[in-house]
């Protein structure tokens, strides 16, 4: 059943009409039953008219289809004194009082027997009975059609009337296909029937054990991430002592070295995605500039590119978003980090900023090996990671870019993966929603 609306109104005209023709035929049946007494009696008066006055007889046959009427007037002593010319010379009906039927010229008839004591004479009067049929279906169908016209005006009817009492569950069904995937808040449905209040107590009620439970678990892994940063600090500390007292070891404890590091990445990450929850930051948003940002960040990560020999290149023009800038710092961070860690030494990174069809965005890109295009939406998976260069494992979480595509799609922006513009490489662009630039500019030159 793929409409509810759509199966009442077929069932309820389906019963509609149903009932309407059962009871057309027994209309019909009480009809021709009806119509075949008055036309007996009709019969009756004719032969009663022929005996008592031919004039008034003749005036009445008259409106009569010669065709479908006939008339024998007999002696008593079996004489044939009148017919139409549609009788043949034999009787039509017997001579005995009453109705009967009988077959002529062809035709089934309707006849009677009429004897006039005075004249002594036998008026047989008949009817064709395929006239009569015709005449009791012209008087049935007649009262019959307004039903057959109601029956799509009744589903219309029944079409909008089948709407307008669904109309509560369509609104219940369009605030819940607005809802966000972070939006748990109770549905505000007013004055709606009982039927549904059930149904809405019920979401509501559910959305409730939603939100806690999605609570309860961020909680859980923000106060873990917190938990964990002071064992690590406490590890580091220790490794520090550890390699300063015994620096023959260094190599040794080099892969602990590596796994503290590691696990700090990853409490960082997980507390950049638990900070990057609406509830977080969505009423922070505030007009950042993109080209401003990706300034900052890289000097203050220009650090990570040193090490590895790697050229950092900034281009485009100024360029304003509303968004949170610790979020927008989070996600140039993270592209970034993945750039330089994906890259080999003495390669190029390039981040650039501009506008597209009046929407500002912003590109990292890099020359290093690259993603292969089926892996484009494998990579946005939490804990997700590619291998690096020549295939040897990175350094990481395999929470960067699930972290930057979470921050996107609470700005109402679109990632896109591609080519970089070098002779390899990968290219993340940013497509933020269009933003009201002349204000934010106007606001820049004054100051």
């Amino acid at each position: 059943m793929k409409s509810i609306r759509r199966f009442l109104v077929i069932i309820l005209l389906a019963v509609i009409t149903l009932i309407n023709f059962l009871a057309a035929v027994q209309g019909y049946r009480a009809g021709i039953t009806q119509v075949q007494n008055t036309l007996d009696l009709e019969l009756n008066d004719i032969a009663e008219m022929l005996a008592d006055v031919r004039s008034v007889a003749s005036n009445v046959l008259a409106k009569w289809n010669p065709e479908s009427l006939a008339y024998q007037i007999w002696e008593d002593q079996g004489l044939l004194v009148e017919r139409t010319p549609n009788t043949p010379p034999t009787a039509i009906a017997p001579f005995v009082q009453g109705l009967s039927y009988s077959n002529f010229k062809g035709y089934r008839w309707r006849s009677l027997s009429f004897y006039d004591a005075e004249q002594r004479r036998w008026f047989l009067v008949a009817q064709r009975m395929d006239s009569r049929y015709l005449l009791a279906d012209s008087i049935i169908l007649n009262s019959i059609l307004p039903i057959l016209v109601g029956i799509p005006i009744a589903g219309l009817m029944i079409w909008l009337v089948v709407g307008s009492g669904l109309s509560p569950l369509y609104r219940l069904a369009q605030q819940l296909g607005q809802k966000q995937e972070e939006d748990l808040a109770p549905l505000q449905e007013q004055h709606l029937p009982i039927e549904l209040e059930q149904v809405h107590q019920s979401i509501n009620h559910l959305l409730h054990r939603l939100e806690n439970s999605f609570a309860r678990e961020k909680r859980f892994a923000s106060d873990a991430a917190h938990e964990l940063r002071t064992p690590i600090s406490i590890l580091k500390v220790h490794l520090h002592n550890l390699l300063y007292d015994h620096p023959m070891i260094a190599a040794d404890v080099e892969p602990l070295r590596k796994g503290i590091e590691r696990l700090e990445h990853l409490v960082e990450q997980i507390l950049a995605l638990n900070r990057s929850s609406p509830d977080q930051f969505l009423e922070k948003f505030e007009s950042v500039d993109l080209q401003q940002l990706a300034r900052e960040v890289v000097a203050e990560d220009y650090y990570l590119f040193e090490k590895k020999e790697q050229q950092v290149e900034l281009e485009g023009a100024m360029v304003w978003v509303n968004a949170n800038r610790f979020a927008m710092i989070r996600l140039l961070k993270n592209l970034l980090s993945n750039a330089n860690k994906y890259s080999p030494p003495g390669s190029e990174i390039r981040v650039s900023t501009g506008e597209f069809e009046s929407k500002p965005y912003l590109r990292v890109e890099d020359s290093g090996p690259g993603i292969p295009a089926e892996l484009y939406d494998k990579v946005f998976e939490r804990f997700y990671r590619v291998a690096g260069v020549s295939g040897e494992s990175v350094h990481g979480s395999g929470l960067g870019l699930a972290i930057v595509k979470h921050i996107a799609e609470q700005h109402g922006a679109i990632i896109r993966l591609h080519r970089s513009s070098f002779d390899s490489g990968l290219a993340v662009t940013v497509l933020f929603p269009e933003f009201s630039l002349s204000s934010v500019r106007d606001t820049v030159k004054e100051s």
